[in-house]
C-alpha cells in the first residue's frame, strides 16, 4: 500500500503542475477548470498507483478520470501518460479476462480520444475532410501507442511466468534427485540392516546352543555379533549422515569386499560354494554396487529362510557384454517364499536401474535368484555408485 501512495505521488508531483500550468494558459480557459483539472490528475495519478498491486480497479478510475476530462473539454495533459501505465498493468496482469479487458480498453480509448479531439473541428467545418482525416490519424496513433503499452505488459508477464516455471522446474528436478537419493539411501538401508540382523540372529542363535555344549566356542559367536552389530551401526550411522548431508561422500561397497562379505556369512553358518569368474577391469561403480547389494541380500534370505544344513550355490559369471548372478539355496521345510518383501523388491529395483533383469522364484526345494545386468551400467546408476571405487 506504501508503494502504491508513492507511486502516486510522484506521478501527480511530475505532472500536476505542468497540467494546472496548461490549463491556466487556454484562452478558454474558466475558473473551474483549474479545479477539474486538479481532480483529473489526482485520479489518473491514483490509477498509476493503484495499477501495481489492483490493475482492474486502476483501470476504472483511469476511465473515471478520462471521462470528467472530456465533460470538462479539457486538452490533452500530462496525467494522461499514467493511462499508458494502467493499460501496460492490464496487458501484466495474471488474469485472461482483466486482459481482454484491458485490451477491449485500449481499443475504445483510442477511438474515444481521437472522436473527442476531431469533433469540434469537424461539428464546426463538416464540408471540411480534414477533420476526418485527423481523426482517423490520431486514433490510429492513439490505437497504436496504446495497444504498444498492452503488449509489452503482456511480454514481461510472459517473461516472468517463463522465470517461475523454470524456477518450479529446476525445484522439481532437485526434488526428484533427492526423492532419487532417499530411495538409494532406504535400499542401502534396508540391506544393511537385515544382513546385520540376519548375521546376529543366526550368530545368536548358535551361540545360546554352544553355551550348554561348548561354552569355549560361544565366545566366538558373540566377538561375531559384537563385529557385526558395529559394522552395522557404523554403516547406518554414514548413511543418517548421508541422508542429512546429500553432498557428503558415503563408501560404497565394491567387488573387492564380495570375500569378507562371505566370510561373514560363513560365520553365522552358513555353507557357501561360490563360483566367480574373474572381474574384468574398468566395470563401473554403480554396477559394482548392484553386483553386492544382489548377493548380501540374496545369502541374506538364504540364511534368515534357507535350510542350513545344505549348501548355498554363489555363481557370478563375467561376460563379455553382461555379468550373471545367480543364488541358488535349498527351502527350509514349510517355508515359503511366495510373499514378496522389500528385499525382493530392492533387488529388482537395483536390476532395472543398472538396465538389467532379476528373477526371483522357488523351483521345487530351492529358491533361486538370477539376475542378468549389462556390462555398460547407465549413467544415472553410476553416479549413485561413485564414491564404490574412492
Amino acid at each position: 500500500m506504501v508503494t502504491v501512495v508513492i507511486i502516486a505521488l510522484v506521478v501527480l508531483a511530475l505532472t500536476g503542475p505542468l497540467s494546472v500550468l496548461l490549463v491556466t494558459g487556454m484562452a478558454e480557459s474558466q475558473p473551474w477548470s483549474i479545479a477539474v483539472d486538479i481532480v483529473v490528475s489526482v485520479l489518473l495519478a491514483a490509477a498509476a498507483g493503484l495499477s501495481l498491486v489492483w490493475p482492474g480497479l486502476a483501470l476504472a478510475v483511469a476511465w473515471a478520470g478520462a471521462i470528467v476530462q472530456m465533460l470538462a473539454a479539457l486538452p490533452v495533459l500530462p496525467a494522461d501518460l499514467a493511462i499508458l501505465m494502467v493499460v501496460y498493468a492490464t496487458g501484466a496482469a495474471a488474469s485472461r479476462r482483466l486482459r481482454v479487458t484491458g485490451v477491449l480498453s485500449a481499443v475504445l480509448g483510442a477511438i474515444a480520444a481521437g472522436v473527442y479531439l476531431t469533433a469540434p473541428g469537424w461539428f464546426a467545418n463538416p464540408t471540411d475532410s480534414t477533420a476526418l482525416t485527423v481523426g482517423a490519424l490520431l486514433i490510429f496513433a492513439s490505437l497504436v501507442t496504446l495497444a504498444l503499452s498492452w503488449t509489452l505488459g503482456v511480454l514481461v508477464a510472459a517473461i516472468r511466468r517463463g522465470r517461475s516455471e523454470r524456477a518450479a522446474a529446476a525445484a522439481a528436478q532437485l526434488e526428484t534427485v533427492a526423492e532419487q537419493e532417499r530411495g538409494r539411501i532406504a535400499r542401502d538401508m534396508h540391506d544393511v540392516v537385515a544382513h546385520s540382523l540376519g548375521v546376529i540372529v543366526a550368530q545368536a542363535d548358535g551361540a545360546r546352543y554352544l553355551a550348554e555344549t561348548d561354552p569355549g566356542r560361544a565366545g566366538e559367536s558373540l566377538a561375531t555379533i559384537s563385529e557385526v552389530a558395529r559394522e552395522a551401526l557404523s554403516d547406518v550411522r554414514l548413511l543418517l549422515s548421508r541422508l542429512r548431508h546429500q553432498q557428503g561422500d558415503l563408501p560404497q561397497p565394491r567387488l573387492a569386499d564380495l570375500d569378507g562379505l562371505l566370510e561373514q556369512f560363513e560365520a553365522a553358518g552358513l555353507r557357501i560354494e561360490a563360483r566367480r569368474s574373474p572381474v574384468p577391469e574398468g566395470v563401473p561403480a554403480g554396477l559394482q554396487l548392484a553386483v553386492f547389494r544382489i548377493v548380501q541380500e540374496s545369502l541374506t534370505n538364504a540364511l534368515r529362510h534357507g535350510d542350513r544344513a545344505r549348501s548355498v550355490r554363489l555363481a557370478v559369471t563375467w561376460a563379455v557384454r553382461e555379468v550373471t548372478v545367480e543364488v541358488v539355496s535349498a527351502l527350509r521345510p514349510g517355508t515359503s517364499p511366495a510373499e514378496p518383501g522389500h528385499g525382493l523388491t530392492g533387488m529388482r529395483e537395483r536390476a532395472r536401474l543398472v538396465g538389467g533383469t532379476l528373477t526371483a522364484e522357488s523351483t521345487g526345494e530351492a529358491f533361486v535368484v538370477r539376475a542378468r545386468l549389462p556390462r555398460e551400467a547407465p549413467a544415472a546408476l553410476e553416479e549413485d555408485g561413485r564414491h564404490a571405487v574412492d
